[in-house]
């Protein structure tokens, strides 16, 4: 039997609004790992809702028709506090959920209400404390844990209930690739060992391809496809139409097939199908027993013959814990050229984030000191660096505080002292340019994170600074609109802005920036060009850095094929044409 069914589920906001669900059913089996995927305005976030009963309990406008029903409760016609045994879930916005004043306090919340003995409960507190790999932050105040941080918090509390189905409504969006992948081995542990059905909400179609063994595309409120992964990203036209990028292998399919005829009879989902089936079909080599051996990569900070837009010199920065001083900073040098695109990569914890708050003084150094255009910085207030530093927080909501969007983005021109039809203007071309004239009068907050990603992206870039400082710029965006900020942003390099964007998503570092920076422990670990960081596969392992997976089989095939040593791999385009190099003579059927 079924342990969730929808029966023709369609909800609304309100009654004279158009329906955000139209007329969805599906069944999903106990134990089941089912992802669900779909651009920004789907309908996704607000399923997960109706999963849990806080649609209709909590929207009293709102409209319903159908009904929900998990492990025979009909949750659409119940109080959600009343089942939180059996379905627990994890919001699209983590912070909404922390209720404890410590870490510990806030995982054991939920368990505690549940009414376990006592020992019970703290056994099964310290078991998701190490899972989630919070051990080091047991007694630190939520507020004072970044984002991927609060994320694995939330998560630790939810799975610590056990309930029978998990609702994670993008759940590791703010983690580092290695974070993401160990929070799905988590979930699929769970799965198997305490028969837990999850329900996973997420953009990275990788994850969703290893872990899922069903996939539920939505579009516009609808459930468009629901099958096994392969037989959903097979349908290119249906994921081009609605907005949803497959994963890596299967693009590179595509494009292969597009470029050389090449047809897969068994359509690749990961790298090791991949390489399986090109090592096949080319009549490739096994991969020699004895690997040639990396070089061993020395830092070496990077430097050119001019004068650096900024300078760090040995910053060192400290913050105070419970458990003591910690050096989120370890004597960091770096200089920062004009017209520079930069991306910023590392795990989470890394210093990455530490470090740009100290660009506009935001964060001042413990030591060591941070010079703009020659000058120290220290002392300078944060305010006045706004004509010259443009910064995007990781976290929209912590630059967002007008009633409007139009507001918002205008509100830094405003305080220039610009006349008023030159805002109008220059906030049109801005809203124009991200899509967001259609919003320009609603409440940020009543928006989805993607579209206040863009309007804190939107309120920065408007006021045309010289220098653009990003934290995670694709966080919370679909593939659509990810294309649409990267393409933003290339554009404003291109007319001579210097960029610095930290990110997991190796697509930016990949294909749009042209000097790559790592960083491990608060230390800078790579500083240099793209191509150089993407020979050094043991950097990537030293750091935890995830490689994606085209860099993953370009270093399978490299090790079968030596020839194409030193071939440029950035994008899957690249991938296509070496692939498609290597055996010219042979008429590929796969």
């Amino acid at each position: 039997m079924p342990i969730v069914e929808l029966h023709k589920i369609s909800w609304k906001y309100d009654p004279k609004s158009s329906n955000v669900l139209d007329d969805i059913s599906l069944e999903i089996e106990p134990k089941e790992f089912i992802g669900i995927m779909g651009p920004t305005g789907a309908g996704k976030s607000s399923l997960s809702l109706v999963l849990r009963g806080i649609i209709p309990d909590f929207f009293e406008n709102g409209v319903l028709e159908g009904k929900a029903i998990v492990s025979d409760v009909e949750v659409t016609a119940s109080s959600p506090n009343l089942f939180v045994d059996i379905v627990g879930s994890v919001f699209q916005d983590a912070s909404s959920q922390i209720l404890g004043t410590t870490v510990f306090d806030d995982i054991a919340f939920g368990p505690m209400n549940l009414g376990l003995p006592k020992q019970e409960l703290i056994e099964r507190v310290n078991t998701y404390i190490q899972k989630l790999k919070l051990s080091q932050k047991i007694n630190r105040k939520p507020d004072s844990l970044s984002g991927g941080e609060t994320q694995r918090l939330v998560s630790a509390g939810v799975l610590c209930m056990e309930p029978k189905v998990l609702v994670m409504d993008e759940p590791a969006a703010e983690l580092d690739p290695r974070g993401r992948k160990d929070l799905c081995d988590i979930l699929d542990d769970l799965r198997q060992d305490k028969d837990i059905t999850v329900i996973l909400i997420e953009q990275d179609p990788e994850l969703i391809v290893q872990y899922s063994s069903r996939v539920a595309l939505m579009s516009e409120g609808k459930v468009v496809a629901y099958a096994p992964p392969r037989e959903v990203f097979k349908d290119k036209a249906l994921c081009e139409r609605i907005g949803v990028s497959p994963p890596e292998m299967v693009r590179l399919a595509y494009v292969l097939q597009e470029k050389a005829g090449i047809e897969f009879a068994r359509l690749p989902l990961t790298t090791d199908e991949m390489y399986e089936s090109l090592a096949d079909a080319l009549d490739i080599p096994g991969a020699s027993s004895t690997p040639s051996e990396e070089p061993v990569y020395r830092y070496v900070p990077f430097e050119k013959n001019e004068v650096p837009l900024y300078q760090f010199d040995q910053v060192v920065h400290t913050y105070n814990t419970p458990g003591g001083p910690f050096n989120a900073l370890d004597g960091v040098s770096l200089n920062i050229y004009k017209g520079d695109y930069i991306t910023f990569i590392g795990t989470n914890g890394a210093g990455k984030s530490t470090f740009t708050k100290h660009i506009n003084n935001i964060l001042t150094p413990t030591r060591g000191t941070v010079r703009l255009k020659g000058k120290d910085i220290q002392g300078k207030d944060t305010s006045e660096f706004i004509t010259e530093v443009g910064y995007c927080f990781q976290n929209p909501d912590h630059q967002i505080f007008s009633n409007t969007v139009k507001e918002e983005v205008a509100y830094g021109l405003i305080n220039l002292g610009l006349e008023q039809d030159e805002i109008d203007r220059k906030v049109d071309d801005v809203l124009e340019l991200l899509g967001l004239s259609e919003l320009k009068d609603e409440n940020p907050f009543n928006l989805g994170k993607g579209e206040r990603q863009k309007i804190a992206i939107a309120s920065t870039v408007v006021l045309e600074p010289e220098f653009l400082v990003i934290d995670e710029p694709t966080t919370g965006l679909d593939w659509v609109e990810s294309k649409q900020i990267l393409e933003l942003i290339e554009t404003l390099h291109q007319r001579g802005m210097t960029i610095l964007a930290v990110t997991h998503d190796m697509r930016i570092v990949r294909e749009y920036s042209s000097r790559v920076v790592a960083m491990h422990q608060g230390k800078i670990v790579y500083d240099g060009d793209v191509g150089g960081l993407l020979e050094y596969q043991k950097l990537f392992e030293s750091a935890n850095i995830s490689l994606p997976p085209i860099l993953e089989l370009y270093h399978k095939l490299k090790a079968s094929v030596p020839s194409i040593e030193g071939r440029t791999a950035r994008t899957i385009e690249d991938m296509a044409e070496i692939i498609m190099d290597i055996n010219k003579t042979v008429q590929l059927n796969i």
